[in-house]
């Protein structure tokens, strides 16, 4: 009998003990979020961008679609120094082939270059890991079916 009691005894101690310590912990848990909400949140600034990130510069290539070709071979060099040569190809045109030189720039989010080319339109690129996607003349990504096709592979 006493044998019994014991074990009820010691049975009731240890639930008293587990419920204790389960309240406990909530209480340690709950704890930190108060002291958390607390203190002076600090943003986090990411300073990464294509133009200090990425190994940009090299020679970038791929086939944009044509209004009355079977597409443009483009090939976009872009040099450390800022400057850049871009060759376009109209396939099936006789006298198709176009050579341009001239400097380039980067935004103020360092993710996006003009080529700049004198007495010529500007162009956009958005500078990937390993690509060139050209946008649209807003600056804005193109977008539809043929958005992947206005994309240049870094060789």
């Amino acid at each position: 009998m006493k044998k019994r009691n014991l074990v009820a005894m010691a049975t009731l101690a240890l639930a008293i003990s587990f419920v204790s310590c389960k309240n406990d912990k909530k209480t340690e848990a709950e704890t930190p979020a108060v002291e958390q909400s607390t203190e002076t949140k600090k943003e986090v600034v990411d300073e990464h961008t294509s133009q200090n990130s990425l190994d940009w510069s090299g020679t970038y290539q791929g086939v944009v679609p044509c209004a009355d070709c079977p597409g443009i071979d483009t090939t976009i060099v872009l040099n450390e120094d800022g400057t850049f040569t871009r060759v376009l190809v109209y396939q099936d045109k006789a006298d198709g082939k176009f050579e341009d030189k001239g400097t380039f720039a980067w935004d103020a989010a360092g993710s996006v270059i003009t080529l700049k080319v004198e007495d010529k339109e500007e162009t956009k690129y958005q500078v990937r890991e390993g690509a060139l996607a050209q946008l649209d003349q807003e600056g804005k990504a193109i977008e539809g079916e043929l958005a992947e096709k206005y994309l240049l592979a870094k060789k």
